[in-house]
């Protein structure tokens, strides 16, 4: 029998972010650029939302952004040198904690050791070919 749609489920299900223009600007930053990295979350939800970069890990507050109808959106600023960036996310939650990479969102015990496979990355002076974007 499926449980009822709760409150941790909206949550859950409204905690996004990838790799495009929308969550990420410059989508494609070359080295030395300024990176604006983005996460959306429910509108209201009273969260702490944190940015996990590098190994060993580097913990970095994200502020709100901007707010809309629906949701509530977090900025943090990365600065591109040559190498790649790796990146996820953490938030707080009523005591509770959150994981989101590009598996998706997860409860967590405490703060997870990244998994390189699944983290967001950030490669400086990669562009996607022309004929390659909205394939």
């Amino acid at each position: 029998m499926n449980q009822p749609y709760n409150e941790q489920d909206a949550l859950l299900c409204s905690i996004f972010s990838d790799g495009t223009a929308l969550f990420r600007e410059p989508e494609e930053p070359a080295p030395g650029d300024c990176v604006a990295v983005r996460l959306r979350i429910q509108k209201g939800a009273g969260v702490t939302v944190t940015l996990l970069r590098g190994f060993p890990c580097v913990q970095t507050h994200m502020s709100k952004y901007r707010t809309d109808t629906h949701f509530d959106w977090y900025e943090a600023k990365l600065y591109c040198r040559n190498e790649p960036i790796l990146y996820s996310f953490l938030i707080e939650w009523r005591g509770r904690t959150i994981c989101f990479d590009r598996r998706g969102p997860r409860w967590v015990d405490s703060v997870p050791s990244p998994d390189p496979a699944a983290c967001f990355r950030v490669i400086p002076g990669f562009h996607v070919p022309q004929w390659a974007k909205g394939a």
